[in-house]
């Protein structure tokens, strides 16, 4: 495969279109589970971010934040966020056969480490659910 003709002709993808001058701010309301990425505290109280410039200025509940002057406001409709993510996109066990498949990275205490963590949050997560 590729890669040819994924883009939709005529479309312009989101890193296409011309960014904005001047200041801007951000508001993600309604989100249903804000995730911090700290071990000790996985799951933040809040359900809006604030993004000043490209920056996150505040995170909170919506009556507490200041969202005046929103140049942009996006309805998160209940879903998880995970602030500063940039790439969610990860494989904690290769599928595919490779050189350094599952068997060899069992063995890797980086990787065991890793997947510990991974698995450790996944439970608070669910504790915190009940």
């Amino acid at each position: 495969m590729s890669g040819e003709g994924i883009e939709p002709k005529g479309k312009t993808m989101a890193h296409d279109a011309p960014q904005a001058t001047g200041p801007s701010k951000l508001v993600i309301r309604n989100i249903g589970l804000l995730l911090s990425g700290a071990l000790e505290k996985p799951i933040l109280d809040g359900d809006t971010i604030v993004a000043e410039n490209g920056k996150i200025t505040a995170i909170g509940r919506f009556k507490d934040v200041n969202t005046e002057g929103a140049t942009t406001v996006v309805d998160a409709n209940g879903t998880t966020v995970a602030p500063g993510l940039i790439d969610s996109h990860v494989h904690v066990a290769h599928s595919q056969p490779s050189p350094y498949n599952w068997k060899n990275r069992s063995d890797d205490p980086v990787y065991k480490k890793n997947l510990q963590r991974l698995i450790e949050r996944n439970r608070q997560f669910e504790e915190s659910k009940e």
